[in-house]
């Protein structure tokens, strides 16, 4: 708006990006990344940085937490979960996505990125898990 004046109040989840001017990336490689061309052009994979959800709810320890966060991921194929900035996570966490939600839903395919050593001890504890427990 304009600066110096005080901005309004209002509800509701802010968005901001920021282009750069000189970016060779086009449009294409965008668009590529998300859709596959196979599934006439939809919007298949999604990426959800985890740390957005941690900021909101604190620590990522429970089921419910979890539950809330994969809310709205059945309608990709794939769901690539960024752990970029997430120090450790619960094992009730960790179980209920990749072991009680991926049983569950084999489709979307749930993808860790960026998750450092305690978040990967958690989420192979996990995976492990759902393994052993398989018919």
């Amino acid at each position: 708006m304009f600066e110096g004046l005080p901005q309004p109040i209002r509800q509701g989840t802010g968005v901001e990006m920021e282009i750069g001017r000189d970016s060779e990336r086009t449009t294409r490689q965008v668009f590529d990344r998300f859709v596959d061309a196979q599934s006439d052009f939809q919007f298949d994979t999604t990426v959800l940085a985890v740390r957005l959800f941690g900021e909101e709810v604190g620590m990522l320890v429970s089921r419910s937490q979890a539950k809330r966060l994969l809310s709205r991921l059945e309608g990709f194929t794939t769901a690539i979960l960024d752990f970029e900035g997430i120090e450790e996570i619960g094992p009730a966490f960790a179980d209920e996505i990749f072991r009680v939600f991926a049983r569950a839903h084999p489709i979307p395919r749930i993808i860790p990125l960026r998750a450092n050593e305690n978040v990967n001890r958690m989420i192979s504890r996990a995976v492990t898990s759902n393994s052993e427990s398989s018919p």
